[in-house]
């Protein structure tokens, strides 16, 4: 006797169409969807650097048909952004171009606003700019137990410390998810880190999918690939790739795209800074001396027909600037008075009855007071490391201050960011003893953070903060048990 088999029922047609169409037009997103990002991140690149060539070379007289001259104008400023680069990479490599870019570099150092502006930028360029001698900026990707034992993530490898009495530590930058470029940086003990067969590009492509694109199986054993090279070895296995890269001979094209490139590369890492920095400078005069351009025009009418109209903008930007330092002096010597400061505070206590503008001013007001007149800047008091995220793990943190409870137990307010974002982060209450000094100055551990472990000393020691600051600081918390 011959069992009937069982046949699934057939899906109505409606569903099947659904179905059909919907996963069509998934796939239809995973192609547009890169493209788009692609051809966004692509137009933003020739807005913020080519596009500002683009009036210059709109002026002169192009032989082509009309529909035609913007595609024209944007390849040709193109083609001239890409010659500017190539002529300064091309200065870099002379002497006297090399002199003329440290006495402008000079000259940038000695103006207050733009030296600190500049100096950022340009570090933060060469942290990036890749070196000959020097491996990609993250050395390997590993797993780690974060942010607790037995849980594990995916980090990169930026280098080694030896701390004081402790043995050597791994500095890893563990990145957020799907955003790669900010995470926390950890000191961690060899036996925390796990090596990987998965290769940095593999890693950032894990962590910018939220794990989507992540092998099923990671082979966390040791690679005897990625071991090091021992001492003795290491002279031998020099000579030998020395003697390989002899052997192998480039071709004039090789040779060509090598050098336009690294030329390309180092114009490139010369003018952002510079971009940067001019920007910011900009956004600054924007927001404070350019307020008063309206009032500045005004006075200079009668001196309007000896100007050029050259001239005018940097004569009207000077005395905007020179208005707006002698406002600001004006109202400094105003409120040191003891009329002008109570005319101040019965205006602020105006503005603090006011809902939305009390919450506005009072956060900016905060903010500013930080930044000029706290001790060391941003009001960090020092710079300390922490076990975070939890005990044999070591963290950047800056101590912002003591608490007490009212059982008599001291805890340190400690504020441990993210990287490179320093200004988002972790405020943590460490118990007497869970904090460290490092031998580390405010600013070399905004460095290290900023540059996620990559400018970080090779050595550190560690000496144990103690209660007795409590008495010395003026900012004592009492907390209620």
């Amino acid at each position: 006797m011959r069992i009937p088999r069982h046949r699934p029922a057939r899906k109505p047609l409606l569903v099947r169409l659904r179905t059909t169409v919907q996963g069509y037009m998934l796939r239809g997103l995973l192609v547009l969807v890169p493209l788009g990002v692609t051809a966004y991140a692509l137009i933003l690149c020739y807005r913020l650097t080519a596009a500002n060539l683009a009036p210059w070379v709109s002026k002169f007289q192009i032989p082509i048909p009309d529909r035609a001259v913007p595609f024209a104008v944007a390849l040709i400023s193109v083609v001239l952004f890409f010659a500017m680069l190539y002529l300064i990479g091309l200065a870099t490599a002379v002497v006297l171009g090399r002199w003329v870019i440290g006495v402008g570099e000079g000259l940038l150092r000695r103006i207050p606003l733009v030296k600190t502006i500049y100096a950022a930028s340009k570090q933060v360029m060469d942290v990036l700019q890749p070196k000959e001698d020097a491996g990609p900026v993250y050395q390997e990707a590993v797993i780690v137990d974060f942010p607790g034992p037995g849980i594990k993530t995916i980090a990169f490898v930026v280098g080694r410390t030896q701390i004081d009495g402790r043995g050597e530590y791994y500095r890893i930058f563990v990145p957020t998810t799907p955003n790669p470029t900010s995470g926390y940086l950890e000191f961690m003990p060899a036996e925390a880190v796990q090596q990987s067969d998965l290769t940095v590009e593999d890693a950032v492509k894990a962590v910018m999918s939220a794990g989507i694109l992540v092998p099923e199986v990671i082979d966390t054993t040791v690679d005897a690939r990625k071991a090091e090279v021992p001492s003795g070895q290491a002279t031998v296995a020099a000579g030998h790739s020395a003697q390989v890269a002899i052997a192998k001979r480039t071709t004039l094209w090789e040779f060509t795209k090598n050098v336009f490139r690294k030329r390309i590369l180092a114009g490139f890492f010369v003018l952002v800074p510079l971009a940067i920095t001019a920007f910011i400078v900009q956004f600054l005069y924007d927001f404070t001396a350019g307020r008063i351009e309206p009032v500045t025009q005004s006075l200079l009418r009668p001196l309007a027909p000896y100007l050029s109209p050259q001239v005018s903008p940097v004569v009207t930007a000077v005395v905007s600037i020179f208005l707006m330092l002698t406002a600001l002096y004006v109202t400094g010597y105003i409120a040191t008075w003891v009329v002008g400061g109570r005319i101040i505070r019965i205006g602020e206590a105006i503005l603090n009855r006011i809902p939305l503008i009390a919450t506005v001013y009072g956060a900016s007001k905060q903010i500013v007071e930080t930044l000029l007149f706290k001790k060391d800047g941003m009001g960090f008091k020092e710079a300390v490391l922490v076990e975070f995220p939890y005990p044999g793990v070591f963290a950047v943190g800056f101590l912002v201050g003591q608490s007490r409870s009212t059982t008599g137990d001291v805890y340190h307010r400690v504020f441990v960011p993210t990287a490179p974002n320093i200004s988002v982060g972790l405020l943590e209450l460490f118990a007497s003893g869970g904090v460290h000094r490092c031998e580390l100055s405010v600013e070399d551990a905004i460095k290290a953070v900023v540059s996620c472990g990559l400018i970080a000393p090779s050595a550190m020691c560690l000496t144990m903060v103690g209660e007795s600051l409590v008495a010395e600081r003026a900012d004592t918390v009492e907390i209620a048990s």
